[in-house]
């Protein structure tokens, strides 16, 4: 990429921010009004935007309001990349596309929580785990467990063609069910990307819960079977997956979450060989995914928490 000079000489405060955000990977700047620290982040995104070596790079400057964000930095981003070959300004979205390297900047308003919640630049998930903190008593371990063996069962299923989420929900409720317990929501919802954590058409639930449609190849959707009792404890194991279709028409789950489930909630005597094949194989995955992005007590961690049971 030749050189691309941005008409932006930074001050001394500026120089000196911009020095020590390239050191550290979160950064948190208490400053007073007008100091300048809205061009300079604003510039340090467009640097890191125009020099990011990974595909499609993606930033976003969040405000507390959507309108502010726009008051405040807008034209600045607009002004500071102006400059740049190729650069396509998108004004209804304040969104700034880069030719030179596919890398995108969005000013997004967190006024709505729920929008920004589960995002991420690449586009959006939504996961959840369990933790016991001090000893789970006997029942805590049932329950996690039976959770769990809903998981597996709707992870694991193979359909055919036209099967709805309806057909298919009571799969993760049927161990919970089958000592009179249940959960008093979907077990499965669609996820967008970049667009709502929770978004239909697609839903895994009951037939008295929601209208369902068909299944397809390509549709992502949540797997969250869970218990709660009330005042006392609450338990989810969420993980997002894929619905594909093979050569023979038949449809399967891909699994698209990778963390560690907690062993250490698990009565295993409830779990059959298949289900604890794919918990040691679930983890082995685990490992193997994460282990590379971790430090070497990180890694002793992971290893610890992914060990076959």
């Amino acid at each position: 990429m030749s050189e691309i000079v941005i008409p932006y000489t930074p001050r001394k405060l500026q120089k000196f921010l911009h020095n020590e955000m390239l050191k550290h990977r979160f950064n948190v700047i208490v400053a007073h009004r007008r100091s300048g620290k809205t061009v300079m982040c604003i510039n340090h995104m467009i640097r890191d935007a125009l020099t990011n070596q990974k595909p499609n790079p993606r930033y976003a400057f969040i405000s507390p309001y959507r309108l502010q964000g726009k008051s405040t930095a807008w034209d600045y981003l607009k002004q500071f990349s102006a400059a740049i070959p190729g650069t396509k300004f998108n004004e209804s979205e304040l969104r700034v596309d880069f030719s030179v390297n596919n890398s995108r900047i969005q000013i997004i308003g967190g006024e709505n929580s729920a929008a920004i919640r589960g995002q991420y630049f690449d586009g959006t998930t939504d996961i959840t785990r369990t933790i016991i903190l001090g000893e789970a008593t006997k029942e805590q371990r049932d329950r996690f467990t039976r959770v769990l063996k809903g998981h597996i069962a709707l992870s694991s299923h193979i359909f055919k063609k036209g099967t709805k989420g309806t057909d298919i929900d009571y799969l993760a409720r049927k161990s919970l069910n089958e000592i009179g317990c249940d959960y008093d929501h979907g077990t499965g919802h669609g996820i967008g990307s970049f667009l709502s954590v929770h978004e239909a058409p697609q839903r895994i639930a009951k037939k008295t819960m929601f209208e369902s449609v068909e299944l397809v190849p390509g549709m992502i959707l949540s797997n969250e079977p869970g218990y709660y009792k009330v005042n006392e404890y609450g338990i989810r194991i969420e993980n997002l997956m894929l619905v594909k279709e093979d050569e023979n028409n038949i449809f399967s789950f891909e699994n698209l979450s990778w963390c560690p489930i907690e062993c250490d909630l698990l009565e295993i005597e409830l779990l059959n060989k298949k289900e604890i094949q794919w918990l040691n194989d679930y983890h082995n995955k685990v490992n193997l995914k994460l282990s590379k992005y971790l430090t070497e007590e990180e890694k002793d961690w992971l290893k610890t928490v992914t060990r076959p049971i």
